[in-house]
């Protein structure tokens, strides 16, 4: 029995609108993150952070609301923007992957190619 593609669809995309809420519902966890990542890039930019915090919520959101619901061609775009979304995260918070950074990264490595796999599955159906 085929696995309908819409729970294909929510099953690679749940993580990002869960994700995405959390960052507009309570921005302090993702802002505690991101200056944990990067101390040097934002320790004198609250105002920065918070804006990046807010953006990338918004972007998880819409791109993951945008696969559910929109057309193939849309639903494309919206993958290869969380594709963005997720090499621009593994960049500035689990590389270079040494010690506790190492699983983040392959984790996001492997959602890297679930999304690009999902684009070829929508592609050839």
């Amino acid at each position: 029995m085929e696995m309908p593609i819409i729970a294909i669809k929510f099953l690679t995309v749940i993580m990002f609108l869960i994700s995405g809420f959390y960052k507009l519902y309570d921005p302090s966890i993702g802002i505690n993150k991101l200056m944990k990542c990067q101390k040097n890039l934002f320790s004198n930019n609250l105002n920065l952070v918070k804006t990046i915090v807010f953006l990338a919520g918004i972007w998880e959101v819409i791109a993951s609301l945008l696969v559910l619901y929109k057309n193939d061609q849309n639903c494309i775009y919206a993958l290869y923007s969380l594709v963005v979304f997720t090499i621009l995260a593994t960049l500035l918070c689990h590389f270079p992957p040494v010690g506790f950074t190492y699983y983040p990264f392959i984790s996001n490595i492997t959602t890297i190619g679930g999304l690009l796999a999902l684009i070829k599955l929508i592609q050839t159906t």
